[in-house]
């Protein structure tokens, strides 16, 4: 039996579907709108609604048909910029009958330049009789709108931060999401790796429509950042329509002043390499002034250092030609100043060789925080970490030396 069609309601090629009204009696309707900062773009839509779903992550509901029996049917849009412009806002919004969905617009003063359009749409029978409607929902941002933009209250912070690893890492590719902006690179000769997190409690204002990768020389971004005073703002500013480029913007409200910097980026090939979860055997927390100063002296006596660590304490020791320095440090609580402590987690004992060169290069870190976590296990390599603040750390991985290996220097 053939069941003829009873309603259809469609925005086609020049709207969006930003909206969704199922009336009590099921009838659906779609609301439709044309953003201003959108009004050039067009879909390319059929002629009539006859899919049961916009599956493609390029298309949208451009209009619906209902027929006789209740049954919805799509009309697909597609727009091939779609997935370059927009991210998931909601996957799976419920819609009941006698329930609405109008999805909202971000508004830069009187410049629309973010909005919400139905992706699409899944009609789910239930046991009533009556149907509900699962919505997928993107926020589409405009073509002109910032795709990425942080804005720190110290550039003195992120100063410190290029200045720990710029001598390490040369070329840096930041990956920018959501909840964070984070880098993974490995030193030039493939010996060392750094970690960097930057969650968004970081930032005064943090704001990333997509995950985009921003390929950066920190020899050019410590240039840039050398423009500004330690206590100024910072802002990152990245927008799509000027691809090759990020605008550091350094403000100083005492003297009502900004200066903008812009910085060409990199096409960067990074690869993420897996860091699988480690249980460790030892895991020490200490001052991280102690530490730089422990690798510094022992640096005078050896090109390595041997960490020996036990229950008892744990022992730094530089062994080379004119003698011998042996620094030991026993697990301390009774300080009246947490950040003088010296803690120790000891589930077996360790004793391993690194390269004093490296560590001595981690530990520029230390003007990023007063503490600095060691954590080692025999024959694996070592992480040291320095958090910064509550929002983020910075991490470098060292493997072993064995003994026949080659002077690093």
């Amino acid at each position: 039996m053939t069941v003829s069609a009873t309603w259809s309601d469609y925005c086609g090629e020049h709207k969006v579907p930003f909206g969704m009204e199922v009336h009590k009696n099921g009838v659906v309707n779609i609301l439709c709108s044309r953003p201003n900062c959108h009004e050039k773009k067009y879909a390319e839509c059929p002629e009539r609604a006859t899919s049961s779903s916009c599956s493609t992550n390029s298309s949208w509901v451009g209009g619906v048909s209902q027929r006789s029996d209740g049954v919805l049917q799509l009309m697909c849009c597609e727009y091939d910029l779609l997935p370059t412009y927009s991210t998931i806002q909601y996957q799976n919004l419920t819609i009941k009958p006698g329930e609405y969905f109008e999805g909202d617009e971000q508004m830069d003063g009187d410049a629309v330049i973010a909005f919400d359009l139905i992706g699409d749409i899944r009609q789910i029978k239930q046991p009533n009789g009556n149907y509900s409607y699962n919505l997928l929902v993107y926020r589409y941002h405009c073509g002109t709108a910032t795709m990425f933009e942080a804005k720190l209250a110290n550039a003195g912070l992120l100063k410190k931060i290029v200045e720990s690893i710029k001598d390490l890492v040369t070329d840096a590719p930041f990956d920018c999401s959501e909840t964070a902006m984070s880098l993974q690179a490995m030193d030039s000769s493939h010996v060392a790796l750094v970690s960097l997190k930057l969650e968004v409690g970081l930032f005064d204002t943090y704001r990333c429509d997509r995950t985009i990768n921003l390929g950066l020389s920190l020899a050019n971004m410590s240039k840039a950042l050398k423009c500004a005073n330690n206590d100024d703002t910072c802002m990152l500013k990245y927008e799509e329509n000027d691809g090759d480029s990020i605008v550091f913007t350094f403000a100083d409200p005492k003297r009502d002043k900004t200066q903008d910097v812009t910085v060409k980026m990199m096409d960067i090939d990074s690869e993420h390499l897996g860091i699988p979860d480690q249980d460790y055997a030892v895991v020490c927390e200490m001052p991280a002034g102690e530490f730089q100063k422990t690798c510094k002296d022992l640096s005078t006596f050896s090109d390595s250092i041997n960490i020996t660590a036990t229950k008892a304490g744990i022992v730094f020791t530089g062994k080379g030609d004119i003698g011998t320095s042996v620094v030991t440090y026993s697990p301390s609580s009774n300080s009246d100043d947490e950040s003088d402590t010296v803690s120790l987690q000891v589930n077996e004992p360790v004793n391993v060789n690194f390269s004093i060169k490296y560590m001595n290069q981690f530990t520029k870190a230390t003007a990023l925080s007063d503490r600095v976590r060691l954590s080692l296990c025999n024959e694996v390599p070592v992480v040291v970490e320095y958090p910064i603040e509550e929002n983020g750390y910075l991490r470098f991985y060292l493997a072993p030396k064995i003994d026949d290996e080659e002077n690093m220097d």
